[in-house]
C-alpha cells in the first residue's frame, strides 16, 4: 500500500522498485498511474466472488506478508518487506496487551501505508472486533471525525499524536460522550506532555500506552502512562521492550533491536 496522494514522480519511484505485477486503484488513480502495469483494475471492476478466493493455500510463515515505505524525508523512499511471522508475531502480542475482545468497537485512524493500521486490521480480524473504516475526508475533518467516533462508542483508538492534539484543539471532544473509551495508543512522534495532560483529563476513565519503533518492527517498546504529572515537562518513556523481543544499546548510543518482531 502507498499513499495516493503523493506526487506522480514520487508514486513513478515506488512502482519502479516494486515491479509490481498488478495494481489496484480507485478511479481517480488509475490514469494519472506512469507506469506500464501487467494487470491493472479499479475496486469498482473487482468481482468479489472471485476476490474471496484469491488465495487458498497457506503460506509460508516466512514468506513475505508485505512491504511498507518508508516516508524518504532524509533521501530515497525505502521499502521495508515483512514476513507474515512478524506481523502475526506484532499482533498476537497487541492482543494479549490490550485485549481487544469479541465486538470491541476499533476506529481506522491511520492510513494503509502506516504501520499503525496492522492494529487495526489484523487484531480485529483475530478477535472478531469490529473496525470502523473512517474516510480520509472524515479523519481530516475534526469536528466530524470527533463526533462519528463519539458516537460508534469506540473503545480503542490507535494514532499520533498530532491527530489527538488536531481534536483536542477543533474538534471540541467535550462536547461528546466517551463512557466507552477503553485505550488510547499513540506512536509515530513524540506527544507534548502539556497536550497529553489535556487528553487524559478529558478521557479519564481510560488507559494511555505510548508506543515506540521504527518501520522494520512495528512496535518494539510501550510504556503505559498512568497519572498525570503537572509540574512534568520532558516527553514520557518509550518504556520496555515488548515479548518476544530482546535489544542492546551500544557504547554509541544505538538501540539495537531483534526477535519475532523484525
Amino acid at each position: 500500500p502507498f499513499d495516493a496522494s503523493l506526487p506522480k514522480e514520487r508514486i513513478q519511484i515506488l512502482l519502479q522498485d516494486l515491479h509490481p505485477n498488478a495494481l489496484v486503484s480507485d478511479d481517480k488513480l488509475a490514469p494519472e498511474i506512469p507506469f506500464e502495469i501487467a494487470v491493472s483494475a479499479t475496486f469498482q471492476e473487482l468481482d468479489r466472488t472471485k476476490v474471496a478466493v484469491l488465495h487458498t493455500e497457506k503460506q509460508q510463515v516466512d514468506s513475505l506478508a508485505y512491504i511498507l515505505y518508508t516516508s524518504g524525508s532524509t533521501g530515497t523512499p525505502k521499502g521495508v518487506c515483512i514476513s507474515h511471522e512478524a506481523a502475526s508475531a506484532f499482533v498476537e502480542w497487541s492482543i494479549t496487551t490490550f485485549e481487544p475482545k469479541e465486538k470491541t468497537q476499533i476506529a481506522s485512524i491511520a492510513p494503509f501505508h502506516f504501520d499503525l493500521s496492522l492494529f487495526d486490521l489484523f487484531a480485529t480480524l483475530n478477535t472478531g472486533s469490529t473496525l470502523h473504516l473512517f474516510s480520509s475526508d472524515e479523519i481530516r475533518n475534526p469536528r466530524l471525525i470527533t463526533q462519528l467516533m463519539s458516537q460508534c462508542g469506540i473503545e480503542i483508538i490507535y494514532a499520533t499524536p498530532s491527530f489527538y492534539m488536531t481534536l483536542l484543539q477543533f474538534g471540541k471532544p467535550e462536547k461528546h460522550n466517551w463512557t466507552s473509551l477503553q485505550n488510547v495508543l499513540f506512536a509515530g512522534e513524540v506527544f507534548p506532555v502539556k497536550h497529553l495532560h489535556k487528553l487524559m483529563e478529558l478521557w479519564p476513565q481510560s488507559r494511555f500506552y505510548n508506543l515506540y519503533g521504527p518501520t522494520e518492527t512495528n512496535v518494539c517498546t510501550w510504556c503505559e502512562i498512568t497519572m498525570i504529572e503537572e509540574s512534568r515537562t520532558e516527553p514520557y518513556p518509550i518504556g520496555n521492550i515488548c515479548e518476544g523481543l530482546h535489544y542492546e544499546i551500544t557504547s554509541e548510543g544505538e538501540l539495537l533491536v531483534g526477535g519475532a518482531h523484525v
